[in-house]
């Protein structure tokens, strides 16, 4: 019963450190390019 949530969490953390890193990259991006 431990691996679900374990995975789970892992899976949440994968897709959300995903997205910030998307996100910053654009950011980035957007703000050297002006």
């Amino acid at each position: 019963m431990k691996s679900a949530p374990a995975r789970t969490h892992l899976w949440v953390y994968f897709v959300v450190g995903a997205t910030a890193w998307f996100i910053g990259s654009a950011v980035y991006g957007f703000v050297v390019n002006g």
